[in-house]
């Protein structure tokens, strides 16, 4: 994947692999995203790092947009499901991301990911892993962020397309928006 996203960006960008809790890019930018609950990967602790070394790397006045799905405190329904089929030339495959475990009282969730290659070169492969992820709820992720050198500036709606309309902090789902800003 690496050295896809190098290919794909030429001269136009650099592709740094780092662990995403202890990073030193040696510069500062004007905004950061991530991108599809990735920040469910990591743990309290692991989460408290990655704020500290985004905000030294991040300007003053930049913002950091994070999507993190927070569940209700006693959510008992699997927080995460989804699936979907994706194709590029006559590759075709399919993917189920699905909770198997959720344990908000802990803040845990164990999650399977599943690509079946349909078509193409690797047609029949089957690429399967466990994720043990975080499970935030609003309370404990208020707590994280109030820990942190952020503040989280607006909540806004995923799910509503192109629109993502803005939402109480304290609002649930798994395509939650957070627009957070260094103190």
């Amino acid at each position: 994947m690496v050295e896809l996203a190098r290919r794909r960006l030429g001269e136009r960008g650099t592709v740094v692999v780092a662990d995403m809790t202890d990073f030193d890019l040696g510069r500062r930018f004007d905004g950061a995203v991530s991108p599809i609950n990735t920040l469910l990967h990591l743990t309290p602790a692991q989460l408290a790092h990655h704020l500290e070394c985004m905000a030294r790397h991040l300007q003053p006045d930049a913002r950091y947009l994070v999507q993190v799905g927070l569940i209700e405190p006693d959510q008992r329904k699997p927080f995460a499901g989804s699936h979907w089929e994706a194709s590029r030339g006559d590759v075709r495959l399919t993917v189920a991301w699905v909770d198997e475990e959720l344990d908000a009282a802990h803040g845990r969730s164990r999650q399977r990911s599943r690509i079946e290659v349909l078509e193409g070169e690797r047609a029949g492969e089957i690429i399967e892993e466990v994720h043990d992820m975080t499970a935030w709820t609003p309370a404990t992720w208020t707590d994280a962020l109030e820990a942190s050198p952020f503040g989280e500036v607006a909540t806004y709606d995923g799910r509503k397309g192109g629109q993502w309309p803005r939402v109480e902090p304290t609002a649930t789902g798994s395509l939650l928006w957070h627009e957070l800003a260094r103190r």
